[in-house]
């Protein structure tokens, strides 16, 4: 459980198809890596992917969001507020960058997407609370533009202060070799 005192419903131990792409979740403690201000988390990864797509959130507080009503307005962002990055590291060395963006690949986990929407977001995936709130999880496919290199690992950083990114889910589409 990373959300202080709430305890999420509808979460299935298993593979379940998220917006059409098999995902593996864990419904119990521990089915999530939060990634806090100032983290460095590795995630193995060995395989050519063309894609990889994630199911993550961002936390943050009704407070904060009220006190910084007017720092966050997307129209200071022309690409969206930074939120943190991911890193797809390849098994030469180099690194890609994958820039997390708040109206554009992730978005709050408390706000209903039908008042703001990430729009390069391929699937919300709505949840409940046990005392009947509504959460919100999004799914996002980054195209990996070196698709013959094979990714050996997944760095998520953190380095936003107010935010804090939470990462259900990592799955990859394979590459096709004809």
């Amino acid at each position: 459980k990373v959300i202080p005192g709430t305890e999420i419903t509808g979460l299935k131990d298993g593979i379940s198809e998220i917006g059409n792409i098999p995902m593996t979740l864990k419904a119990k403690d521990n089915n999530c890596v939060l990634i806090r201000q100032n983290a460095n988390i590795k995630i193995p990864v060995n395989g050519k992917y063309s894609s990889l797509i994630f199911l993550h959130t961002v936390l943050t507080t009704d407070e904060f969001l009220k006190a910084n009503y007017r720092k966050l307005l997307w129209r200071h962002w022309i690409y969206g507020r930074p939120a943190g990055d991911y890193y797809a590291v390849y098994q030469d060395g180099s690194r890609a960058i994958l820039p997390l963006r708040m109206h554009d690949n992730i978005w709050k986990t408390a706000v209903n997407p039908l008042f703001r929407m990430s729009i390069g977001c391929r699937y919300v995936m709505p949840l409940k609370t046990k005392d009947g709130n509504n959460l919100f999880l999004y799914q996002w496919e980054w195209i990996n533009p070196h698709p013959e290199k094979v990714i050996t690992g997944i760095e998520l950083t953190q380095r936003v202060v107010d935010f804090n990114l939470i990462l259900f889910a990592v799955s990859g589409r394979n590459l096709e070799v004809k």
